[in-house]
């Protein structure tokens, strides 16, 4: 088991698996999760997941945060090193998307506006998505065993 610091203190988190239980209702539920984030281009990030998610979740950008390695957030990250995701910092519709890479329900691309800046460390935080054909889920798509780090090019 992992701590949940910075999480929902509702939910016990495996990051060893896609289970995630609640405690308070016992239901377990396969989620997807993001095995793998990398750049594509100069505005474009892949974003690969353990299973196939539920398309709507998935292309909603407030579902995501982009963290960068500087003290506070610059260019198109939303979050700075030391800041936690919440409602008001997630990725923006004006200033990014997200859509199916080749029509599969596992690999997703986000879409920025603006170019990554060069040589920042990004971290992709997913949020909220849920397993293809569920819905209700509220917590984070990733652990620590998730390559959702990258420097950009």
């Amino acid at each position: 088991m992992i701590e949940n610091k910075g999480r929902s203190p509702s939910i016990t988190y495996r990051k060893d698996s896609s289970w995630v239980t609640n405690p308070n209702n016992q239901e377990q539920r396969v989620i997807p999760l993001l095995i793998e984030a990398k750049q594509l281009d100069t505005n474009k990030i892949v974003l690969t997941f353990d299973r196939p998610a539920d398309r709507v979740s998935a292309t909603n950008i407030t579902n995501y945060w982009l963290q960068s390695n500087e003290q506070f957030p610059t260019g198109v990250a939303s979050l700075g090193i030391n800041e936690e995701p919440n409602v008001n910092n997630s990725l923006k519709p004006e200033n990014a998307w997200v859509q199916s890479f080749y029509f599969t329900k596992t690999t997703f691309v986000l879409i920025f506006k603006r170019r990554l800046t060069t040589c920042v460390q990004y971290r992709v935080l997913p949020w909220f998505i849920n397993a293809e054909g569920k819905h209700g889920y509220n917590g984070p798509n990733y652990t620590d065993l998730s390559k959702n780090t990258f420097i950009s090019r």
